[in-house]
């Protein structure tokens, strides 16, 4: 098996079109590899910054319910100090039945 082999290899290093075909099947190959590694590595980044916009995304919309939470929270206060809601609205610049929503949230 083995002098098989090496008659081949002798047969492509005398034959030059042999040898540049399979050079070229050669580098055909090496150049599917980079172009494959080239696409992991951008599906990569990809994922990575698709990944951080959600983080921020999710941030943000945390960020705005503790707010809601909090204001509900300081008008449910108010209300109870025995404040209006007509002024709470007004203090809070929002209309009566923005004021009736969030006193709804859970």
């Amino acid at each position: 098996m083995f002098s098989e082999l090496k008659k081949k290899v002798e047969e492509f290093s005398a034959n030059p079109d042999l040898a540049m075909r399979q050079r070229a099947i050669d580098e055909g190959r090496m150049g599917r590899q980079i172009e494959i590694a080239g696409a992991f590595h951008r599906g990569k980044e990809e994922g990575r910054e698709e990944g951080i916009e959600e983080g921020r995304v999710e941030g943000r919309e945390e960020a705005r319910a503790e707010e809601r939470c909090k204001l509900r929270a300081t008008v449910q206060r108010m209300l109870a100090e025995g404040m209006s809601k007509e002024v709470i609205a007004k203090v809070h610049d929002m209309s009566l039945d923005e004021l009736k929503i969030l006193l709804a949230e859970k």
